[in-house]
């Protein structure tokens, strides 16, 4: 026998109101968001962000004054945790990587800026990420692009030419860190769009020149 037992609500994205957004800024409603695709409480997302930008977390698109629950940073205490109610500062304007995590305690969160790049036997690059081709970001679309010459092969998408962060497996639904290399079947020039725009599910599209 078994029993099913709720144990609470959860919502599936959380929004990063902050100072960064077009105006009017601070509004939940039209924020950057992340999102949790395993229901684990660890919520993952892209956003650009300019020079000191200031932001929290809320559970849904609005405050705690209607009814959401609001997440924000402690500067006294430990530097990625989530225990207090001050904004989330960022001194660098970039593209990061921010995530949540909500399934411990405390709550902690980690902003890392990145910047986009292909490697792999398909590439000029093979699998040495130092090497990394650059693609170039459109910051009004989170769309990474590359045109580079491939050979058949594999490859991956990896951040700050490192493997610490990187993207493989289906290409309409990505897997973020560790997913399986993508296959080249034909050599040819392609433009590579890698989408982190939507973080339900970031994907990319080859398109052969």
């Amino acid at each position: 026998t078994y029993k099913v037992e709720v144990i609470g609500e959860m919502a599936r994205t959380l929004y990063m109101p902050g100072n960064y957004q077009s105006a009017p800024n601070w509004n939940p409603a039209t924020a950057a968001t992340l999102y949790t695709q395993n229901v684990n409480f660890k919520y993952d997302g892209y956003v650009n962000l300019i020079a000191g930008s200031e932001f929290k977390f809320t559970d849904g698109p609005g405050w705690g004054t209607d009814g959401y629950n609001e997440y924000g940073t402690d500067p006294e205490g430990d530097p990625g945790n989530l225990s207090g109610g001050s904004n989330i500062a960022v001194a660098d304007a970039g593209f990061y990587r921010v995530t949540a995590d909500l399934s411990g305690n405390p709550y902690t969160y980690t902003v890392t800026k990145t910047e986009w790049g292909i490697v792999g036997s398909a590439t000029s690059a093979q699998w040495d990420a130092s090497a990394a081709i650059p693609m170039t970001l459109n910051p009004a679309t989170y769309e990474w692009t590359v045109l580079a010459p491939l050979t058949e092969g594999e490859l991956k998408f990896v951040a700050n030419r490192d493997w610490a962060i990187n993207f493989g497996g289906d290409l309409n639904n990505l897997t973020n860190d560790n997913g399986a290399n993508i296959s080249i079947t034909q050599a040819g020039t392609y433009k590579i769009i890698l989408e982190l725009g939507d973080p339900k599910a970031y994907k990319a599209t080859f398109e052969r020149q």
